[in-house]
């Protein structure tokens, strides 16, 4: 049940979120059907030590969340967190980093159009789980603040608009 003044607080923003409903829904379809593999199914940015010295990844840490799943789901997640300025970022700027995008892609061996999708998919579910948490009064997620699940929400559905874009010019 959601709280009611953050449901009042959706609902007077007029957030349309039919276009992430659709990726979210494609990407649903996609998990379902997929070859399965072992996955490590968190690897954001805080869960990879780097070297700074060499520039360089050398561990890949926290494998609880260790899964049979795509590897489309981690190319994806990896790409939500090291692709954008943040799920939390306070600025009117984008929030899609292209050139980080751009060296990803440039090491992975995938399909480009399963890829774009997987991406897709996974911003616009993290943006629903915020969204949803919000919604329910900050059950999950720890906030700093009570608009802290909203700012999130809204900063996932608009990196995937901004990555919409960028794929549709890119490709």
């Amino acid at each position: 049940q959601a709280v009611p003044a953050r449901k009042q607080q959706y609902d007077a923003t007029n957030l349309d979120v039919s276009v992430n409903w659709k990726q979210a829904q494609y990407w649903a379809f996609f998990l379902a059907n997929a070859p399965k593999q072992l996955i490590h199914a968190d690897p954001k940015c805080s869960n990879f030590l780097i070297d700074s010295m060499e520039n360089r990844i050398c561990a890949l840490i926290d494998w609880d969340t260790l899964m049979l799943g795509s590897c489309y789901y981690d190319y994806a997640d990896f790409i939500r967190s090291f692709c954008s300025k943040g799920e939390e970022a306070l600025t009117e700027s984008t929030l899609f980093l292209p050139e980080n995008y751009e060296a990803i892609v440039a090491h992975l061996d995938c399909d480009a159009a399963l890829l774009e999708q997987a991406v897709l998919g996974v911003v616009s579910v993290q943006g629903f789980r915020f969204l949803s948490d919000f919604l329910l009064g900050d059950v999950y997620y720890t906030v700093k603040d009570p608009q802290h699940n909203w700012r999130r929400a809204c900063n996932q559905f608009r990196l995937a608009s901004e990555m919409q874009a960028y794929f549709t010019t890119h490709t």
